[in-house]
């Protein structure tokens, strides 16, 4: 949910266009990098479901430090902070996790388990549209809220 407000949040912190492009730019590169080291990671440690809880802990809470004054009136440090929760991207981890648990009689739901998935994401992006409008921009509440919603 953070990536539909992340270039709001640029915005409001004062950005130039050229620099939210920047970051907007690096963070799918750098997600296309780790993400395949995520399941090799994965793999190699046997334990999907750690990977991708510790991966979405560590991204999300990364993010916390978008609260900081120091951070916030930073464009190397917001820079930072996004590349940093971007390196912690493992989508896949939890595909790879979901289908483990499934097992293979029963891998037909997994369409029905990212559908209830995709339906969280869009009522999560409802919810943090909404306080993004009702607090004016102030993304204070807006980071609070999609780390609770991440951890949900």
């Amino acid at each position: 949910s953070w990536g539909r407000f992340a270039s709001l949040y640029y915005d409001s912190v004062n950005l130039t266009p050229a620099q939210i492009g920047l970051i907007t730019g690096c963070m799918p590169m750098v997600r296309a990098i780790v993400m395949p080291l995520w399941g090799i990671v994965a793999d190699r440690i046997s334990t999907k479901k750690r990977v991708a809880l510790s991966t979405q802990l560590i991204g999300a809470s990364s993010l916390l430090l978008l609260l900081l004054p120091t951070v916030s009136h930073s464009f190397f440090y917001i820079w930072l902070v996004s590349i940093m929760s971007a390196c912690f991207a493992s989508a896949g981890v939890l595909d790879a996790f979901t289908l483990t648990v499934l097992g293979f009689k029963e891998k037909s739901r997994f369409g029905e388990i990212r559908m209830w998935s995709a339906v969280s994401w869009g009522i999560c992006n409802f919810v943090m549209g909404y306080v993004t409008d009702l607090m004016n921009g102030n993304f204070i509440v807006n980071i609070i809220l999609f780390f609770v919603c991440t951890m949900i």
